[in-house]
C-alpha cells in the first residue's frame, strides 16, 4: 500500500510513496498538500507545479512526464480531477459507495470504531458526488447502527431520548452516541455478571442437596457453568 511522507507543520510538501494508490490515500494527500499551499503561502496558479516531484509510483511519474506542461497549466481542482482518473480505478467511487452503504455495526462492534471507519470511508469519497454531509452521515450512521444499540436507545427515558434527537451538532451527537454506547457494554458485562453467578449458586445448591456417592454431581455443575456462559453470550 502507497504511504505519504509529510512534515506536521506543514513546511514540505507531502511525498505519495511507490504502492497501491487507495481512494483514502489519495484523498489524505490532497488534505497534506492544501495544508502545505497554506503555510507557504502558495497562490492556486502555482500549486501544481510545487507538487508535481511528489509521487513516486511509476504510472503517476509516467503520466507527469508525458503532459508535464499541460499538467502544470492545470488549477488544483483541476489536476486533482485527472490525477484520481490516473492513480484510481475507473468507477472506484461507486464501488466505495456502495460499501459504505451495506456495512452495518456488527452487534459486537463499539460505536466508535465503526462509525470511525464509516467516516474515513465518506473521506476518501470527497469531492464526489458520493460524499455525505454532516446530515446525510448522521441519517446513514443512524439507520445503520446494531440493533442492539438501536434496543438500547428504545429503552432510553422519553426526556433522554429526545434530547439526543435534539442536538443538531453532528460531533456532539456522535460523543452521545458513544457514551450511550458504552453505557450499553457495561449494562451487558453486568447483566453477564448476574447470570453467571447464579448459575454458580445453583450448582452450589444442587451438589449440597445430591445424595452421597452420587459422583456425576460436579460433572453436572461443570456442564451447566460452561453451558450458562456459552449461552449467556447471546445476550
Amino acid at each position: 500500500m502507497a504511504t505519504i511522507k509529510y512534515h506536521n507543520a506543514g513546511k514540505a510538501a507531502p511525498i505519495l510513496n511507490e504502492g497501491i494508490i487507495t481512494p483514502s490515500v489519495l484523498q489524505l494527500w490532497k488534505k497534506k498538500a492544501e495544508i502545505f499551499f497554506d503555510i507557504r503561502k502558495i497562490k492556486d496558479a502555482d500549486r501544481v507545479k510545487n507538487i508535481l516531484a511528489c509521487f513516486l509510483t511509476q504510472t503517476i511519474v509516467n503520466w507527469i512526464n508525458k503532459n508535464e506542461d499541460a499538467i502544470k497549466a492545470l488549477p488544483w481542482v483541476d489536476f486533482m480531477a485527472q490525477l484520481k482518473k490516473t492513480a484510481l480505478t475507473p468507477g472506484w467511487d461507486m464501488v466505495v459507495f456502495w460499501t459504505m452503504v451495506n456495512i452495518k455495526q456488527l452487534r459486537t462492534e463499539p460505536f466508535c470504531l465503526w462509525m470511525n471507519g464509516i467516516r474515513g470511508v465518506n473521506f476518501s469519497l470527497s469531492d464526489t458526488r458520493f460524499h455525505k454531509d454532516a446530515v446525510s452521515l448522521r441519517a446513514h450512521l443512524e439507520s445503520h447502527i446494531s440493533d442492539d444499540l438501536a434496543d438500547f436507545l428504545a429503552l432510553l427515558s422519553k426526556n433522554e431520548h429526545d434530547r439526543v434527537e435534539a442536538i443538531k451538532d453532528l460531533e456532539e451527537w456522535l460523543c452521545e452516541m458513544m457514551e450511550i454506547d458504552e453505557d450499553m457494554s457495561k449494562s451487558r458485562k453486568h447483566h453477564l455478571d448476574l447470570i453467571e453467578e447464579a448459575v454458580k449458586r445453583q450448582c452450589t445448591s444442587y451438589a449440597s442437596y445430591s445424595p452421597s456417592g452420587f459422583s456425576s454431581t460436579s460433572s453436572y455443575c461443570s456442564g451447566q457453568n460452561s453451558g450458562s456462559v456459552q449461552g449467556s453470550s447471546l445476550l
